[in-house]
């Protein structure tokens, strides 16, 4: 329960602010100038959409996902056997 219940939406929330401040406060731009002066190389320029929009939407539609699956499915603990249980 913890990991789907405490761990899961945090992580996404800090992950779509993360992308959104690279690749939109910070820019894109700058930072493939960045990745190029550490690697000497520059990336291709097709991460640079993939960071200002790809990410963006695929996260958040994964916190959407998350959000739609805690609502239909309760929270149960998986290890409980009802069947072994005494009275």
């Amino acid at each position: 329960m913890f990991d789907d219940y405490s761990a899961t939406l945090p992580l996404i929330i800090v992950v779509i602010f993360e992308t959104f401040s690279v690749a939109w406060m910070y820019g894109a731009d700058r930072f493939m100038d960045d990745i190029e002066v550490m690697l000497q190389w520059r990336p291709p320029v097709v991460y640079k959409y993939l960071w200002q929009f790809i990410c963006p939407l695929a996260m958040v539609g994964l916190l959407l996902a998350s959000l739609i699956n805690m609502v239909l499915k309760h929270p149960t603990y998986k290890s409980w056997n009802q069947q072994k249980v005494r009275s």
